[in-house]
């Protein structure tokens, strides 16, 4: 559900899947019906980890 949730808010992206290939079979993900079940929290989840992202400092 994870990976589902990644490719449906566009953080998989064609450069970055196969990097995610080679624990998760991309091509029955992607054939799957995008049917997430709480895919609003999940949304709202990862809208927070991209604001927590955007604002970290980098460190070294």
């Amino acid at each position: 559900m994870l990976a589902k949730s990644l490719i449906s808010a566009g953080i998989i992206t064609d450069r970055t899947k196969r990097v995610y290939a080679e624990w998760v079979n991309m091509k029955q993900l992607e054939s799957e019906a995008h049917d997430i079940p709480d895919a609003a929290a999940v949304i709202e989840g990862l809208k927070d980890l991209r604001r927590v992202n955007a604002n970290r400092k980098v460190i070294g």
